[in-house]
């Protein structure tokens, strides 16, 4: 029985612990990026750099975004807990986003016009997709997550299966049983992705 006992949590054990190191990968999303543009999956053009003059002609040439490299809740000391929530670069914020570039890197998208959102769950190789009308929504049209959600409409929709087979392919060379990614389709029906929650929240 002692044996028997040993065994089971030594494979619990070892389940776990290649979760969690499949977790931490799939939660970078520079691997996200390269991973889901190999399986298929059509990603916004990206740049990452902490050189002034390199930000400033990336963001400065068409309409950009900020986002966070990692998990976007930041710790303010006295000021509390905080999100950072996906920007729109106005011309005004180029010159304060340059002046302390250099700390550390700075992730920019270029912004892609988008239809709707996408919030796709996956479970195995399960998908529920579940569309977001965040245009119809000023708060909602840069991050969707900004916006009131029960203001927000809100339907399941089957994806094409060749978006279907790259998201499990994705899903494969992550490592991970489940997770929810956050795409966007375009008014030229391109779907596009942009990243992966290895532990989200249902919607």
């Amino acid at each position: 029985v002692g044996i028997s006992y040993a065994l089971i949590i030594s494979l619990i054990i070892s389940k776990c612990c290649t979760y969690l190191l499949n977790w931490g990968w799939a939660d970078n999303k520079i691997n996200q990026l390269l991973v889901a543009r190999n399986c298929g999956l059509s990603i916004p053009v990206s740049f990452i750099t902490n050189i002034d003059s390199k930000a400033r002609d990336f963001i400065g040439s068409k309409s950009s975004i900020f986002k966070t490299l990692k998990f976007p809740i930041v710790d303010f000391g006295n000021k509390g807990v905080g999100m950072i929530n996906t920007s729109l670069i106005e011309r005004s914020m180029i010159d304060p986003i340059c002046a302390n570039i250099s700390i550390t890197a700075n992730f920019f998208q270029k912004y892609v016009d988008k239809l709707y959102e996408l919030r796709i769950h996956v479970i195995g190789t399960d998908i529920i997709a579940v569309k977001i009308e965040s245009q119809e929504n000023s708060e909602a049209i840069v991050d969707w997550r900004l916006a009131d959600f029960n203001d927000l409409d809100y339907e399941e929709v089957d994806l094409p299966d060749v978006v279907r087979k790259s998201i499990l392919k994705f899903m494969s060379i992550m490592g991970l049983n489940f997770g929810i990614l956050d795409m966007i389709v375009t008014k030229d029906q391109e779907y596009i992705f942009l990243e992966l929650n290895p532990n989200g929240n249902w919607v």
